[in-house]
């Protein structure tokens, strides 16, 4: 089939006039009464080389108000448009760091609103702000379907004359969306096809979605194509390949019903494999083709939750079903709602993890499970198998947002905390277990982001691999001579290790001679992807009294103190040491201390050899004039008065989320003042940029 390209002639001028014509009205958006909106255009550089803009584009726009006012303002609270005295209203460039590229000028597409206050009457205007290049692209799209689509066309016939269109141009895996696709006449990638059949389906009243297809035969991890419900219900997947020149060939598979399934003929049952609906109120069927539904397979509701517009809150299923998959339902965190029935005997690992907001209704004649405070049991409530509902997410900004940390009390009566209990649950800042624990499971705690000690009661009798790996806590307590499991260095984490990739090593109190002794002293020192080495672990004999772990004292004072430091980053000396600081034990020389503080004028000397072992050390904290001043000067560190808050950006006297903000919106150039610029620059590497913003984020979440 010939690539179809119409050329800037009728249709376009025409559209470009119904448009762009200022016509004041009433928008409903948000209940906002506009005096008017306009469309404005601009090109962005990365398609300047393929197009170029017409005149009749309407660039900039005059605002007019009738009546005879002596005192008028114009006034705008976005960064994306600006407004002059005389109201002439235009696209505004912002700044933009690129990494490995530098700084671009870009505009931002979007809905904008500039305020009018004519003596004293105020009004608002919608000003419509588009890409041309994303203007072109829809105009072709649409210009095709009117060419080639008719009222005798059977749904199925219209769907495939799109995907003929997309397979008019080549597969390129340098463009991944529609826009780029039709711009540059390059052709795209499959995520590029997906957009292509998004927007043309929904032209066409269809409904349609993305779907990963990345265990689609011979498809690789990044695979997409469509799922598409036509007028009559009929269920389609669509699929414009993943390789070849133009023509391609396309494919397109019917289904009457919202889930794809397999039969097995051995048993007379169906399990049902994924869903491919749009509803957000989901009612499992009993019945398949006949046969009764007793499984939900795999990630059945995950992968497609992540591609709705509108995500799905709520699921019932029926007393037929026996089984759950695993990651059924993992991360829908707009999922409020489950209907369990008693049917239902066996769940998959993370079957319900970091669903943040859902409550499962569990049938009380149900002999196999309880739900209790967002957590998963077993009936008899002596297995902990999942925290469902416990992650709490505060949205600081529209960009990034942090768990609430969350201090967990597991009930008395748990005997077994199973695999993957608490997998990615980032709100867990703290655990106190039962002393009935008999066991932890692989895995169980991944990804926590412990605060605190984790205190392992004495009636423990096995940790699994990995059950603390990349948890973040700097001290693990054990106080039985329990087994651990040790499936070796290849395993994902270390079973004991605290953040491997910030090589923060964990210190490990337990029974000398004990398993996880033996453990310890086999896995204590590691080498990270760059060959640098670092201590994974330091090993402290069981005391009855776990405050002697934090206590200061001992011939190692100074290792002591880095690492109880918060996220190690400060070592702190005081006059509790000697007035000269030679070395630091070689056990902990790459524990990567950012900073050292030293406000005691009893210390009148650290050694090169000490700097050195601190790779990562950047500044130094004391009072002005002391040899903490004189240290950083010698090694060219930057000094920080004592008493400056690191990460006050907006020198208010604290660190909070409001600096945050700030050093967010200095970054992306929105006009913004950074009133601390030293106490922005968290690494103190002299720059301010994302690494300091990273780092301010992992300040404020640990506070």
């Amino acid at each position: 089939m010939k690539r179809f390209h119409p050329t800037r002639s009728a249709w376009i001028a025409a559209s470009v006039l119904l448009s762009s014509l200022w016509m004041p009205q009433t928008v409903s958006a948000a209940e906002t009464e506009y005096a008017g909106e306009a469309s404005l255009y601009f090109l962005s550089e990365d398609y300047a080389s393929y197009l170029s803009m017409p005149d009749t584009m309407p660039q900039s726009y005059q605002i007019t108000l009738e009546g005879d006012y002596q005192n008028i303002r114009y006034s705008t609270s976005s960064s994306y448009i600006q407004v002059d005295a005389s109201g002439v209203v235009t696209p505004k460039t912002m700044t933009t760091v690129v990494i490995g590229v530098g700084t671009r000028e870009r505009y931002y597409p979007g809905d904008y609103t500039v305020n009018v206050n004519a003596d004293g009457t105020l009004y608002q205007y919608l000003i419509h702000v588009q890409d041309y290049a994303d203007f072109y692209a829809e105009q072709t799209a649409d210009a095709y379907l009117d060419a080639h689509i008719n009222a005798e066309m059977t749904d199925q016939e219209k769907l495939s004359c799109i995907c003929d269109f997309i397979c008019s141009y080549d597969y390129s895996p340098y463009h991944s969306d529609m826009v780029s696709m039709i711009v540059t006449g390059e052709g795209g990638d499959c995520w590029a096809s997906t957009d292509t059949v998004n927007y043309m389906c929904r032209k066409l009243g269809f409904r349609s979605r993305t779907r990963n297809a990345a265990n689609e035969p011979g498809a690789g991890s990044g695979h997409r194509n469509n799922v598409v419900q036509d007028s009559q219900g009929n269920y389609y997947i669509v699929d414009c390949g993943y390789s070849g020149k133009a023509p391609r060939g396309h494919s397109m598979t019917a289904y009457h019903f919202p889930f794809l399934y397999t039969k097995h003929t051995d048993t007379g049952t169906a399990e049902l494999r994924e869903y491919i609906g749009f509803e957000t109120e989901v009612d499992v069927p009993a019945e398949c083709d006949g046969l009764p539904v007793t499984a939900l397979g795999d990630s059945i509701f995950r992968t497609a939750d992540s591609f709705l517009s509108t995500p799905i809150t709520s699921v019932t299923i029926p007393d037929s079903v026996q089984t759950i998959g695993q990651s059924a339902f993992y991360g829908m965190d707009r999922l409020t709602d489950v209907y369990l029935p008693a049917s239902v005997s066996e769940i998959g690992a993370i079957a319900f993890a970091n669903c943040d907001v859902l409550d499962l209704h569990i049938d009380p004649a149900n002999p196999y499970f309880a739900f209790q405070d967002g957590m998963l049991y077993s009936k008899d409530m002596k297995t902990l198998i999942s925290a469902v509902s416990i992650n709490e997410k505060t949205s600081y900004t529209t960009s990034w947002y942090s768990n609430v940390p969350k201090a967990v009390r597991i009930p008395e009566g748990v005997e077994t905390i199973a695999d993957f209990a608490f997998y990615n649950c980032g709100s867990v800042s703290s655990a106190a277990f039962p002393e009935s624990l008999l066991e932890i499971g692989k895995k169980a705690f991944l990804n926590c982001r412990f605060t605190s000690p984790v205190d392992l009661p004495a009636s423990l009798q096995k940790i699994g691999y990995g059950a603390f790996a990349d948890a973040g806590q700097s001290i693990l307590i054990v106080r039985s001579n329990c087994e651990i499991e040790d499936v070796g260095e290849d395993d994902f984490g270390e079973t004991l290790d605290g953040d491997l990739y910030a090589q923060l090593p964990v210190i490990v109190a337990a029974p000398e001679n004990s398993p996880v002794h033996a453990y310890v002293t086999a896995h204590q020192a590691a080498t990270a992807s760059d060959g640098t080495e670092y201590m994974r672990f330091a090993f402290r004999p069981l005391t009855d009294d776990p405050a002697i772990l934090l206590a200061e004292g001992g011939d190692d004072t100074a290792a002591w103190k880095l690492m109880q430091t918060e996220n190690g980053t400060t070592l702190y000396l005081s006059a509790a040491e000697s007035g000269s600081i030679p070395a630091l034990p070689s056990d902990f020389r790459y524990a990567r201390a950012t900073a050292v503080l030293a406000p005691d004028a009893n210390v009148t000397e650290i050694s090169k050899s000490v700097i050195n072992s601190l790779t990562n050390l950047k500044a130094v904290t004391g009072t002005p004039g002391s040899y903490a001043e004189t240290l950083a000067g010698k090694y060219d560190l930057r000094f920080i008065p004592e008493g400056a808050v690191i990460g006050d950006c907006n020198a208010d006297g604290t660190c909070s989320i409001a600096d945050a903000v700030m050093l967010q919106k200095w970054l992306i150039g929105a006009d913004t003042a950074m009133t601390n610029w030293q106490a922005a620059d968290l690494n103190a590497d002299g720059k301010l940029n994302v690494t300091d913003l990273s780092l301010l984020k992992q300040r404020l979440f640990a506070a």
